[in-house]
């Protein structure tokens, strides 16, 4: 499906509109997501989060994950600095899109 045709918040927003807070801190929404699917109750690839972990002091790697609400982790990796810094520009994360199994896609 067309990107334009997806309901996309950024986990700040929905942090903010749920608990109240102002912070910009993925871990509250990882901490958020299997609560708001306990009271709303998710189906199937009706609701998918991404995480992306910052680079650790010193280290060369961060981690990521997908994560189907309902369904549990559907993708997880890692990537280096180096990998990291050769996206220029938005479409050179295609690759790791086009591996997602979202449902309609």
């Amino acid at each position: 499906r067309p990107l334009q045709e997806l309901n996309l918040f950024h986990g700040f927003s929905v942090v903010n509109h749920c608990l109240g807070s102002a912070s910009n801190c993925a871990i509250r929404a990882e901490q958020l997501a299997p609560r708001l699917q306990r009271v709303i109750g998710f189906e199937a690839g009706e609701c998918i989060q991404f995480s992306f972990r910052s680079f650790p002091t010193l280290g060369s790697s961060a981690t990521w994950e997908v994560v189907d609400l309902k369904s549990g982790v559907l993708l997880s990796g890692s990537f280096t600095t180096a990998e990291a810094l050769a996206m220029a520009c938005p479409s050179d994360s295609r690759q790791l899109a086009c591996k997602l199994p979202l449902r309609g896609v």
